[in-house]
């Protein structure tokens, strides 16, 4: 079966920025090694400007939209018409079009192939008005929660019928690579009265960084013995940055404003291949902000390399409850996060060994292959639509 994957969001040849993206290349890779010729479509990200291979799945970078993540669609009309003729061409021999984060509005027939679109971060205008008004054969999301959310809005919005929505939870991994230069040495060869708090997220306005400082600060006035620090990884290159992220100087201002210079580290962004052992090099991985997540990816990864996580009772973060090393608290509730994380680094190894076991057995890469490759086969469990009496 051949299946092209397009994605609005760009794919560089050595770095991830951002969960979906990197979901997306282990689903494609593994659809690979099934047996699936893949190809992906993606957005120019003025980088690479022809055709290239990440983990052997061919990509090409030739869709004109904004590149900046998430606001994709700031671009001129004529370069959306221009990426419709580029679709057309490109999918001739298709058996499926895969819509990665589906958040395209000009679509091509795709030359009768069967559509099947995931969805992921439902907060953003171009996947709302993709799941309100422009059909698929089958839609995937990775959480209940975002099923029903899905779900019930477009039944309710009443302006077209429901398709078929498949769960497939996201597969979390977990890779010891080598150690590298990118994470920083002040967190490898830490003093032993440190407390390491990790706040491995994109600098999204709404991830939780202000949240993360604020928490920080009263947690060292709580722990005397301890010197608290705060490690937060930045991706520096402003131009692929939108608007809706924080910049390098705001970043610092804030820092400055809340006198916290002693306490916060930003150092570079990690590769793909790094972010298990940096996480298993904390405390504890916090997740403050009230992003609506469709998934829960960062305290997941967390759990799996040992390292305990306190997170926002926000979206689908809710579903990750009762999960062995993984806290919760109500957005807003700086005092209450402080507790948790407390309470998380005096957790026992038994209790930290039973949620990676969880994660592992739940969560695993080749479960979620699976799902993918029995929903591009047409092998998937049907479940009952919901409608709207």
């Amino acid at each position: 079966m051949k299946i092209t994957c397009i994605s609005v969001a760009p794919i560089f040849v050595n770095r991830v920025i951002g969960g979906s993206q990197k979901i997306l290349i282990e689903v494609m890779q593994g659809l690979s090694k099934k047996g699936h010729r893949v190809q992906i479509l993606a957005t120019h990200n003025g980088t690479e400007h022809s055709e290239f291979k990440c983990k052997d799945i061919v990509i090409k970078p030739i869709l004109k939209f904004r590149g900046a993540f998430p606001s994709t669609h700031q671009v001129p009309p004529y370069d959306l018409v221009n990426n419709r003729e580029s679709l057309h061409e490109n999918t001739v021999d298709s058996d499926v079009v895969f819509l990665h984060g589906d958040s395209l509005f000009i679509r091509p027939d795709f030359h009768n192939a069967k559509i099947i679109r995931s969805l992921h971060d439902y907060v953003y205008e171009e996947s709302l008005l993709s799941s309100l008004l422009l059909p698929a054969d089958i839609t995937v999301v990775p959480s209940k929660y975002l099923k029903k959310t899905v779900e019930t809005t477009v039944v309710m919005s009443n302006l077209r019928d429901l398709e078929d929505i498949v769960v497939i939870p996201n597969g979390v991994s977990g890779y010891l690579g080598p150690k590298t230069r990118r994470i920083p040495s002040r967190l490898e060869n830490r003093n032993n009265d440190d407390l390491v708090i990790l706040f491995p997220h994109r600098t999204d306005r709404n991830k939780g960084f202000t949240e993360a400082v604020n928490i920080c600060n009263k947690l060292q006035e709580k722990i005397c013995n301890k010197t608290v620090r705060l490690f937060i990884p930045f991706y520096t290159n402003d131009k692929e940055r939108d608007q809706s992220s924080y910049g390098y100087s705001e970043l610092q201002q804030i820092i400055n404003d809340l006198d916290t210079n002693n306490v916060v580290e930003l150092h570079n962004w990690l590769n793909i291949d790094e972010v298990h052992r940096y996480l298993s090099l904390g405390d504890v991985v916090i997740n403050p902000g009230p992003f609506i997540e469709s998934f829960g990816l960062i305290p997941l990864e967390s759990v799996l390399a040992g390292t305990p996580a306190v997170c926002s009772r926000v979206g689908a973060l809710r579903d990750l409850e009762g999960i062995p090393g993984l806290y919760h608290v109500d957005y807003g509730d700086i005092d209450g996060f402080v507790e948790k994380i407390i309470e998380a680094i005096n957790v026992d190894q038994s209790t930290l060994d039973d949620g990676k076991d969880h994660v592992e057995t739940v969560y695993s890469i080749q479960s979620m292959i699976d799902g993918y490759d029995e929903v591009m086969k047409g092998s998937y469990d049907t479940t009952k639509k919901m409608i709207l009496d």
